[in-house]
């Protein structure tokens, strides 16, 4: 067999220089004929992008805030007095308790000033209405010319007694009967006055918004006058 030449022998190592980088990924830039040379690039590697990773918010600063939280109004209407006072205490307040005529049981919160749910500041005072009971207060007939009882009062006394002061019909001014003490019997009140020449019992209730008294009058002078029942429709006068 002849052997390859100079040339040959060059074409051939060319050529596996050629396969060489191919296989190793590197870009053929120039290839020379004469003297034989071969000129390689960088590596045509194409990689595809980095994937992103998660991404991260970095948490600004937190939020500020304007101080402490003020104090709310607690509900109390139809609490007691005791438990109204201790609930603001609770809250960081303070009660100023006043009484009012009221159409709810005696020693009951009707309302408060400032209204319950209302913020307040810290140690402030809230105004509570304390009811004096659903018969306490003055109360005039419904009738203006009444020939009975014109107008009748009744205070808290002793719980559950009430002091009652009527007035009667007299001309040209009322007569005052004094004051006596109403005990409650049931859903209403009794009270008993001694005149002296008669008696007069009664019971006082409520209807609605209005106080109803029935009274009976039983003479004891002797006088031959025979006994008698009477009721009165009264209004209670606003304060």
């Amino acid at each position: 067999m002849e052997k390859p030449g100079k040339a040959g022998i060059a074409t051939i190592a060319l050529i596996v220089l050629v396969v060489l980088g191919v296989a190793e990924g590197l870009t053929i830039q120039e290839i020379g004929l004469g003297p034989l040379s071969i000129h390689f690039g960088p590596k045509n590697d194409v990689k595809d992008p980095p994937t992103p990773g998660p991404s991260t918010t970095i948490p600004g600063p937190s939020a500020t805030t304007a101080g402490p939280r003020r104090p709310v109004v607690p509900p109390l209407a139809g609490r007691t007095r005791q438990a109204a006072d201790q609930a603001l205490a609770s809250a960081g307040l303070r009660a100023a308790f006043v009484q009012v005529d009221a159409d709810v049981p005696i020693d009951q919160v009707v309302e408060t000033t400032p209204a319950s749910g209302t913020e307040v500041d810290a140690q402030s005072t809230v105004r509570v209405e304390i009811s004096r009971g659903p018969f306490a207060g003055t109360w005039t007939n419904a009738d203006p010319r009444t020939r009975s009882l014109p107008q009748i009062t009744l205070e808290p006394a002793s719980a559950p007694a009430m002091t009652l002061h009527v007035w009667g019909a007299c001309s040209p001014t009322w007569c005052d009967w004094g004051t006596t003490t109403a005990t409650p019997a049931g859903i209403e009140l009794r009270a008993i006055y001694d005149q002296g020449f008669a008696t007069e019992e009664l019971h006082l209730s409520r209807s609605g918004s209005q106080l109803i008294i029935r009274m009976h009058t039983h003479f004891k002078d002797n006088s031959g006058r025979a006994d008698y029942d009477s009721t009165d429709t009264m209004n209670r006068k606003p304060t």
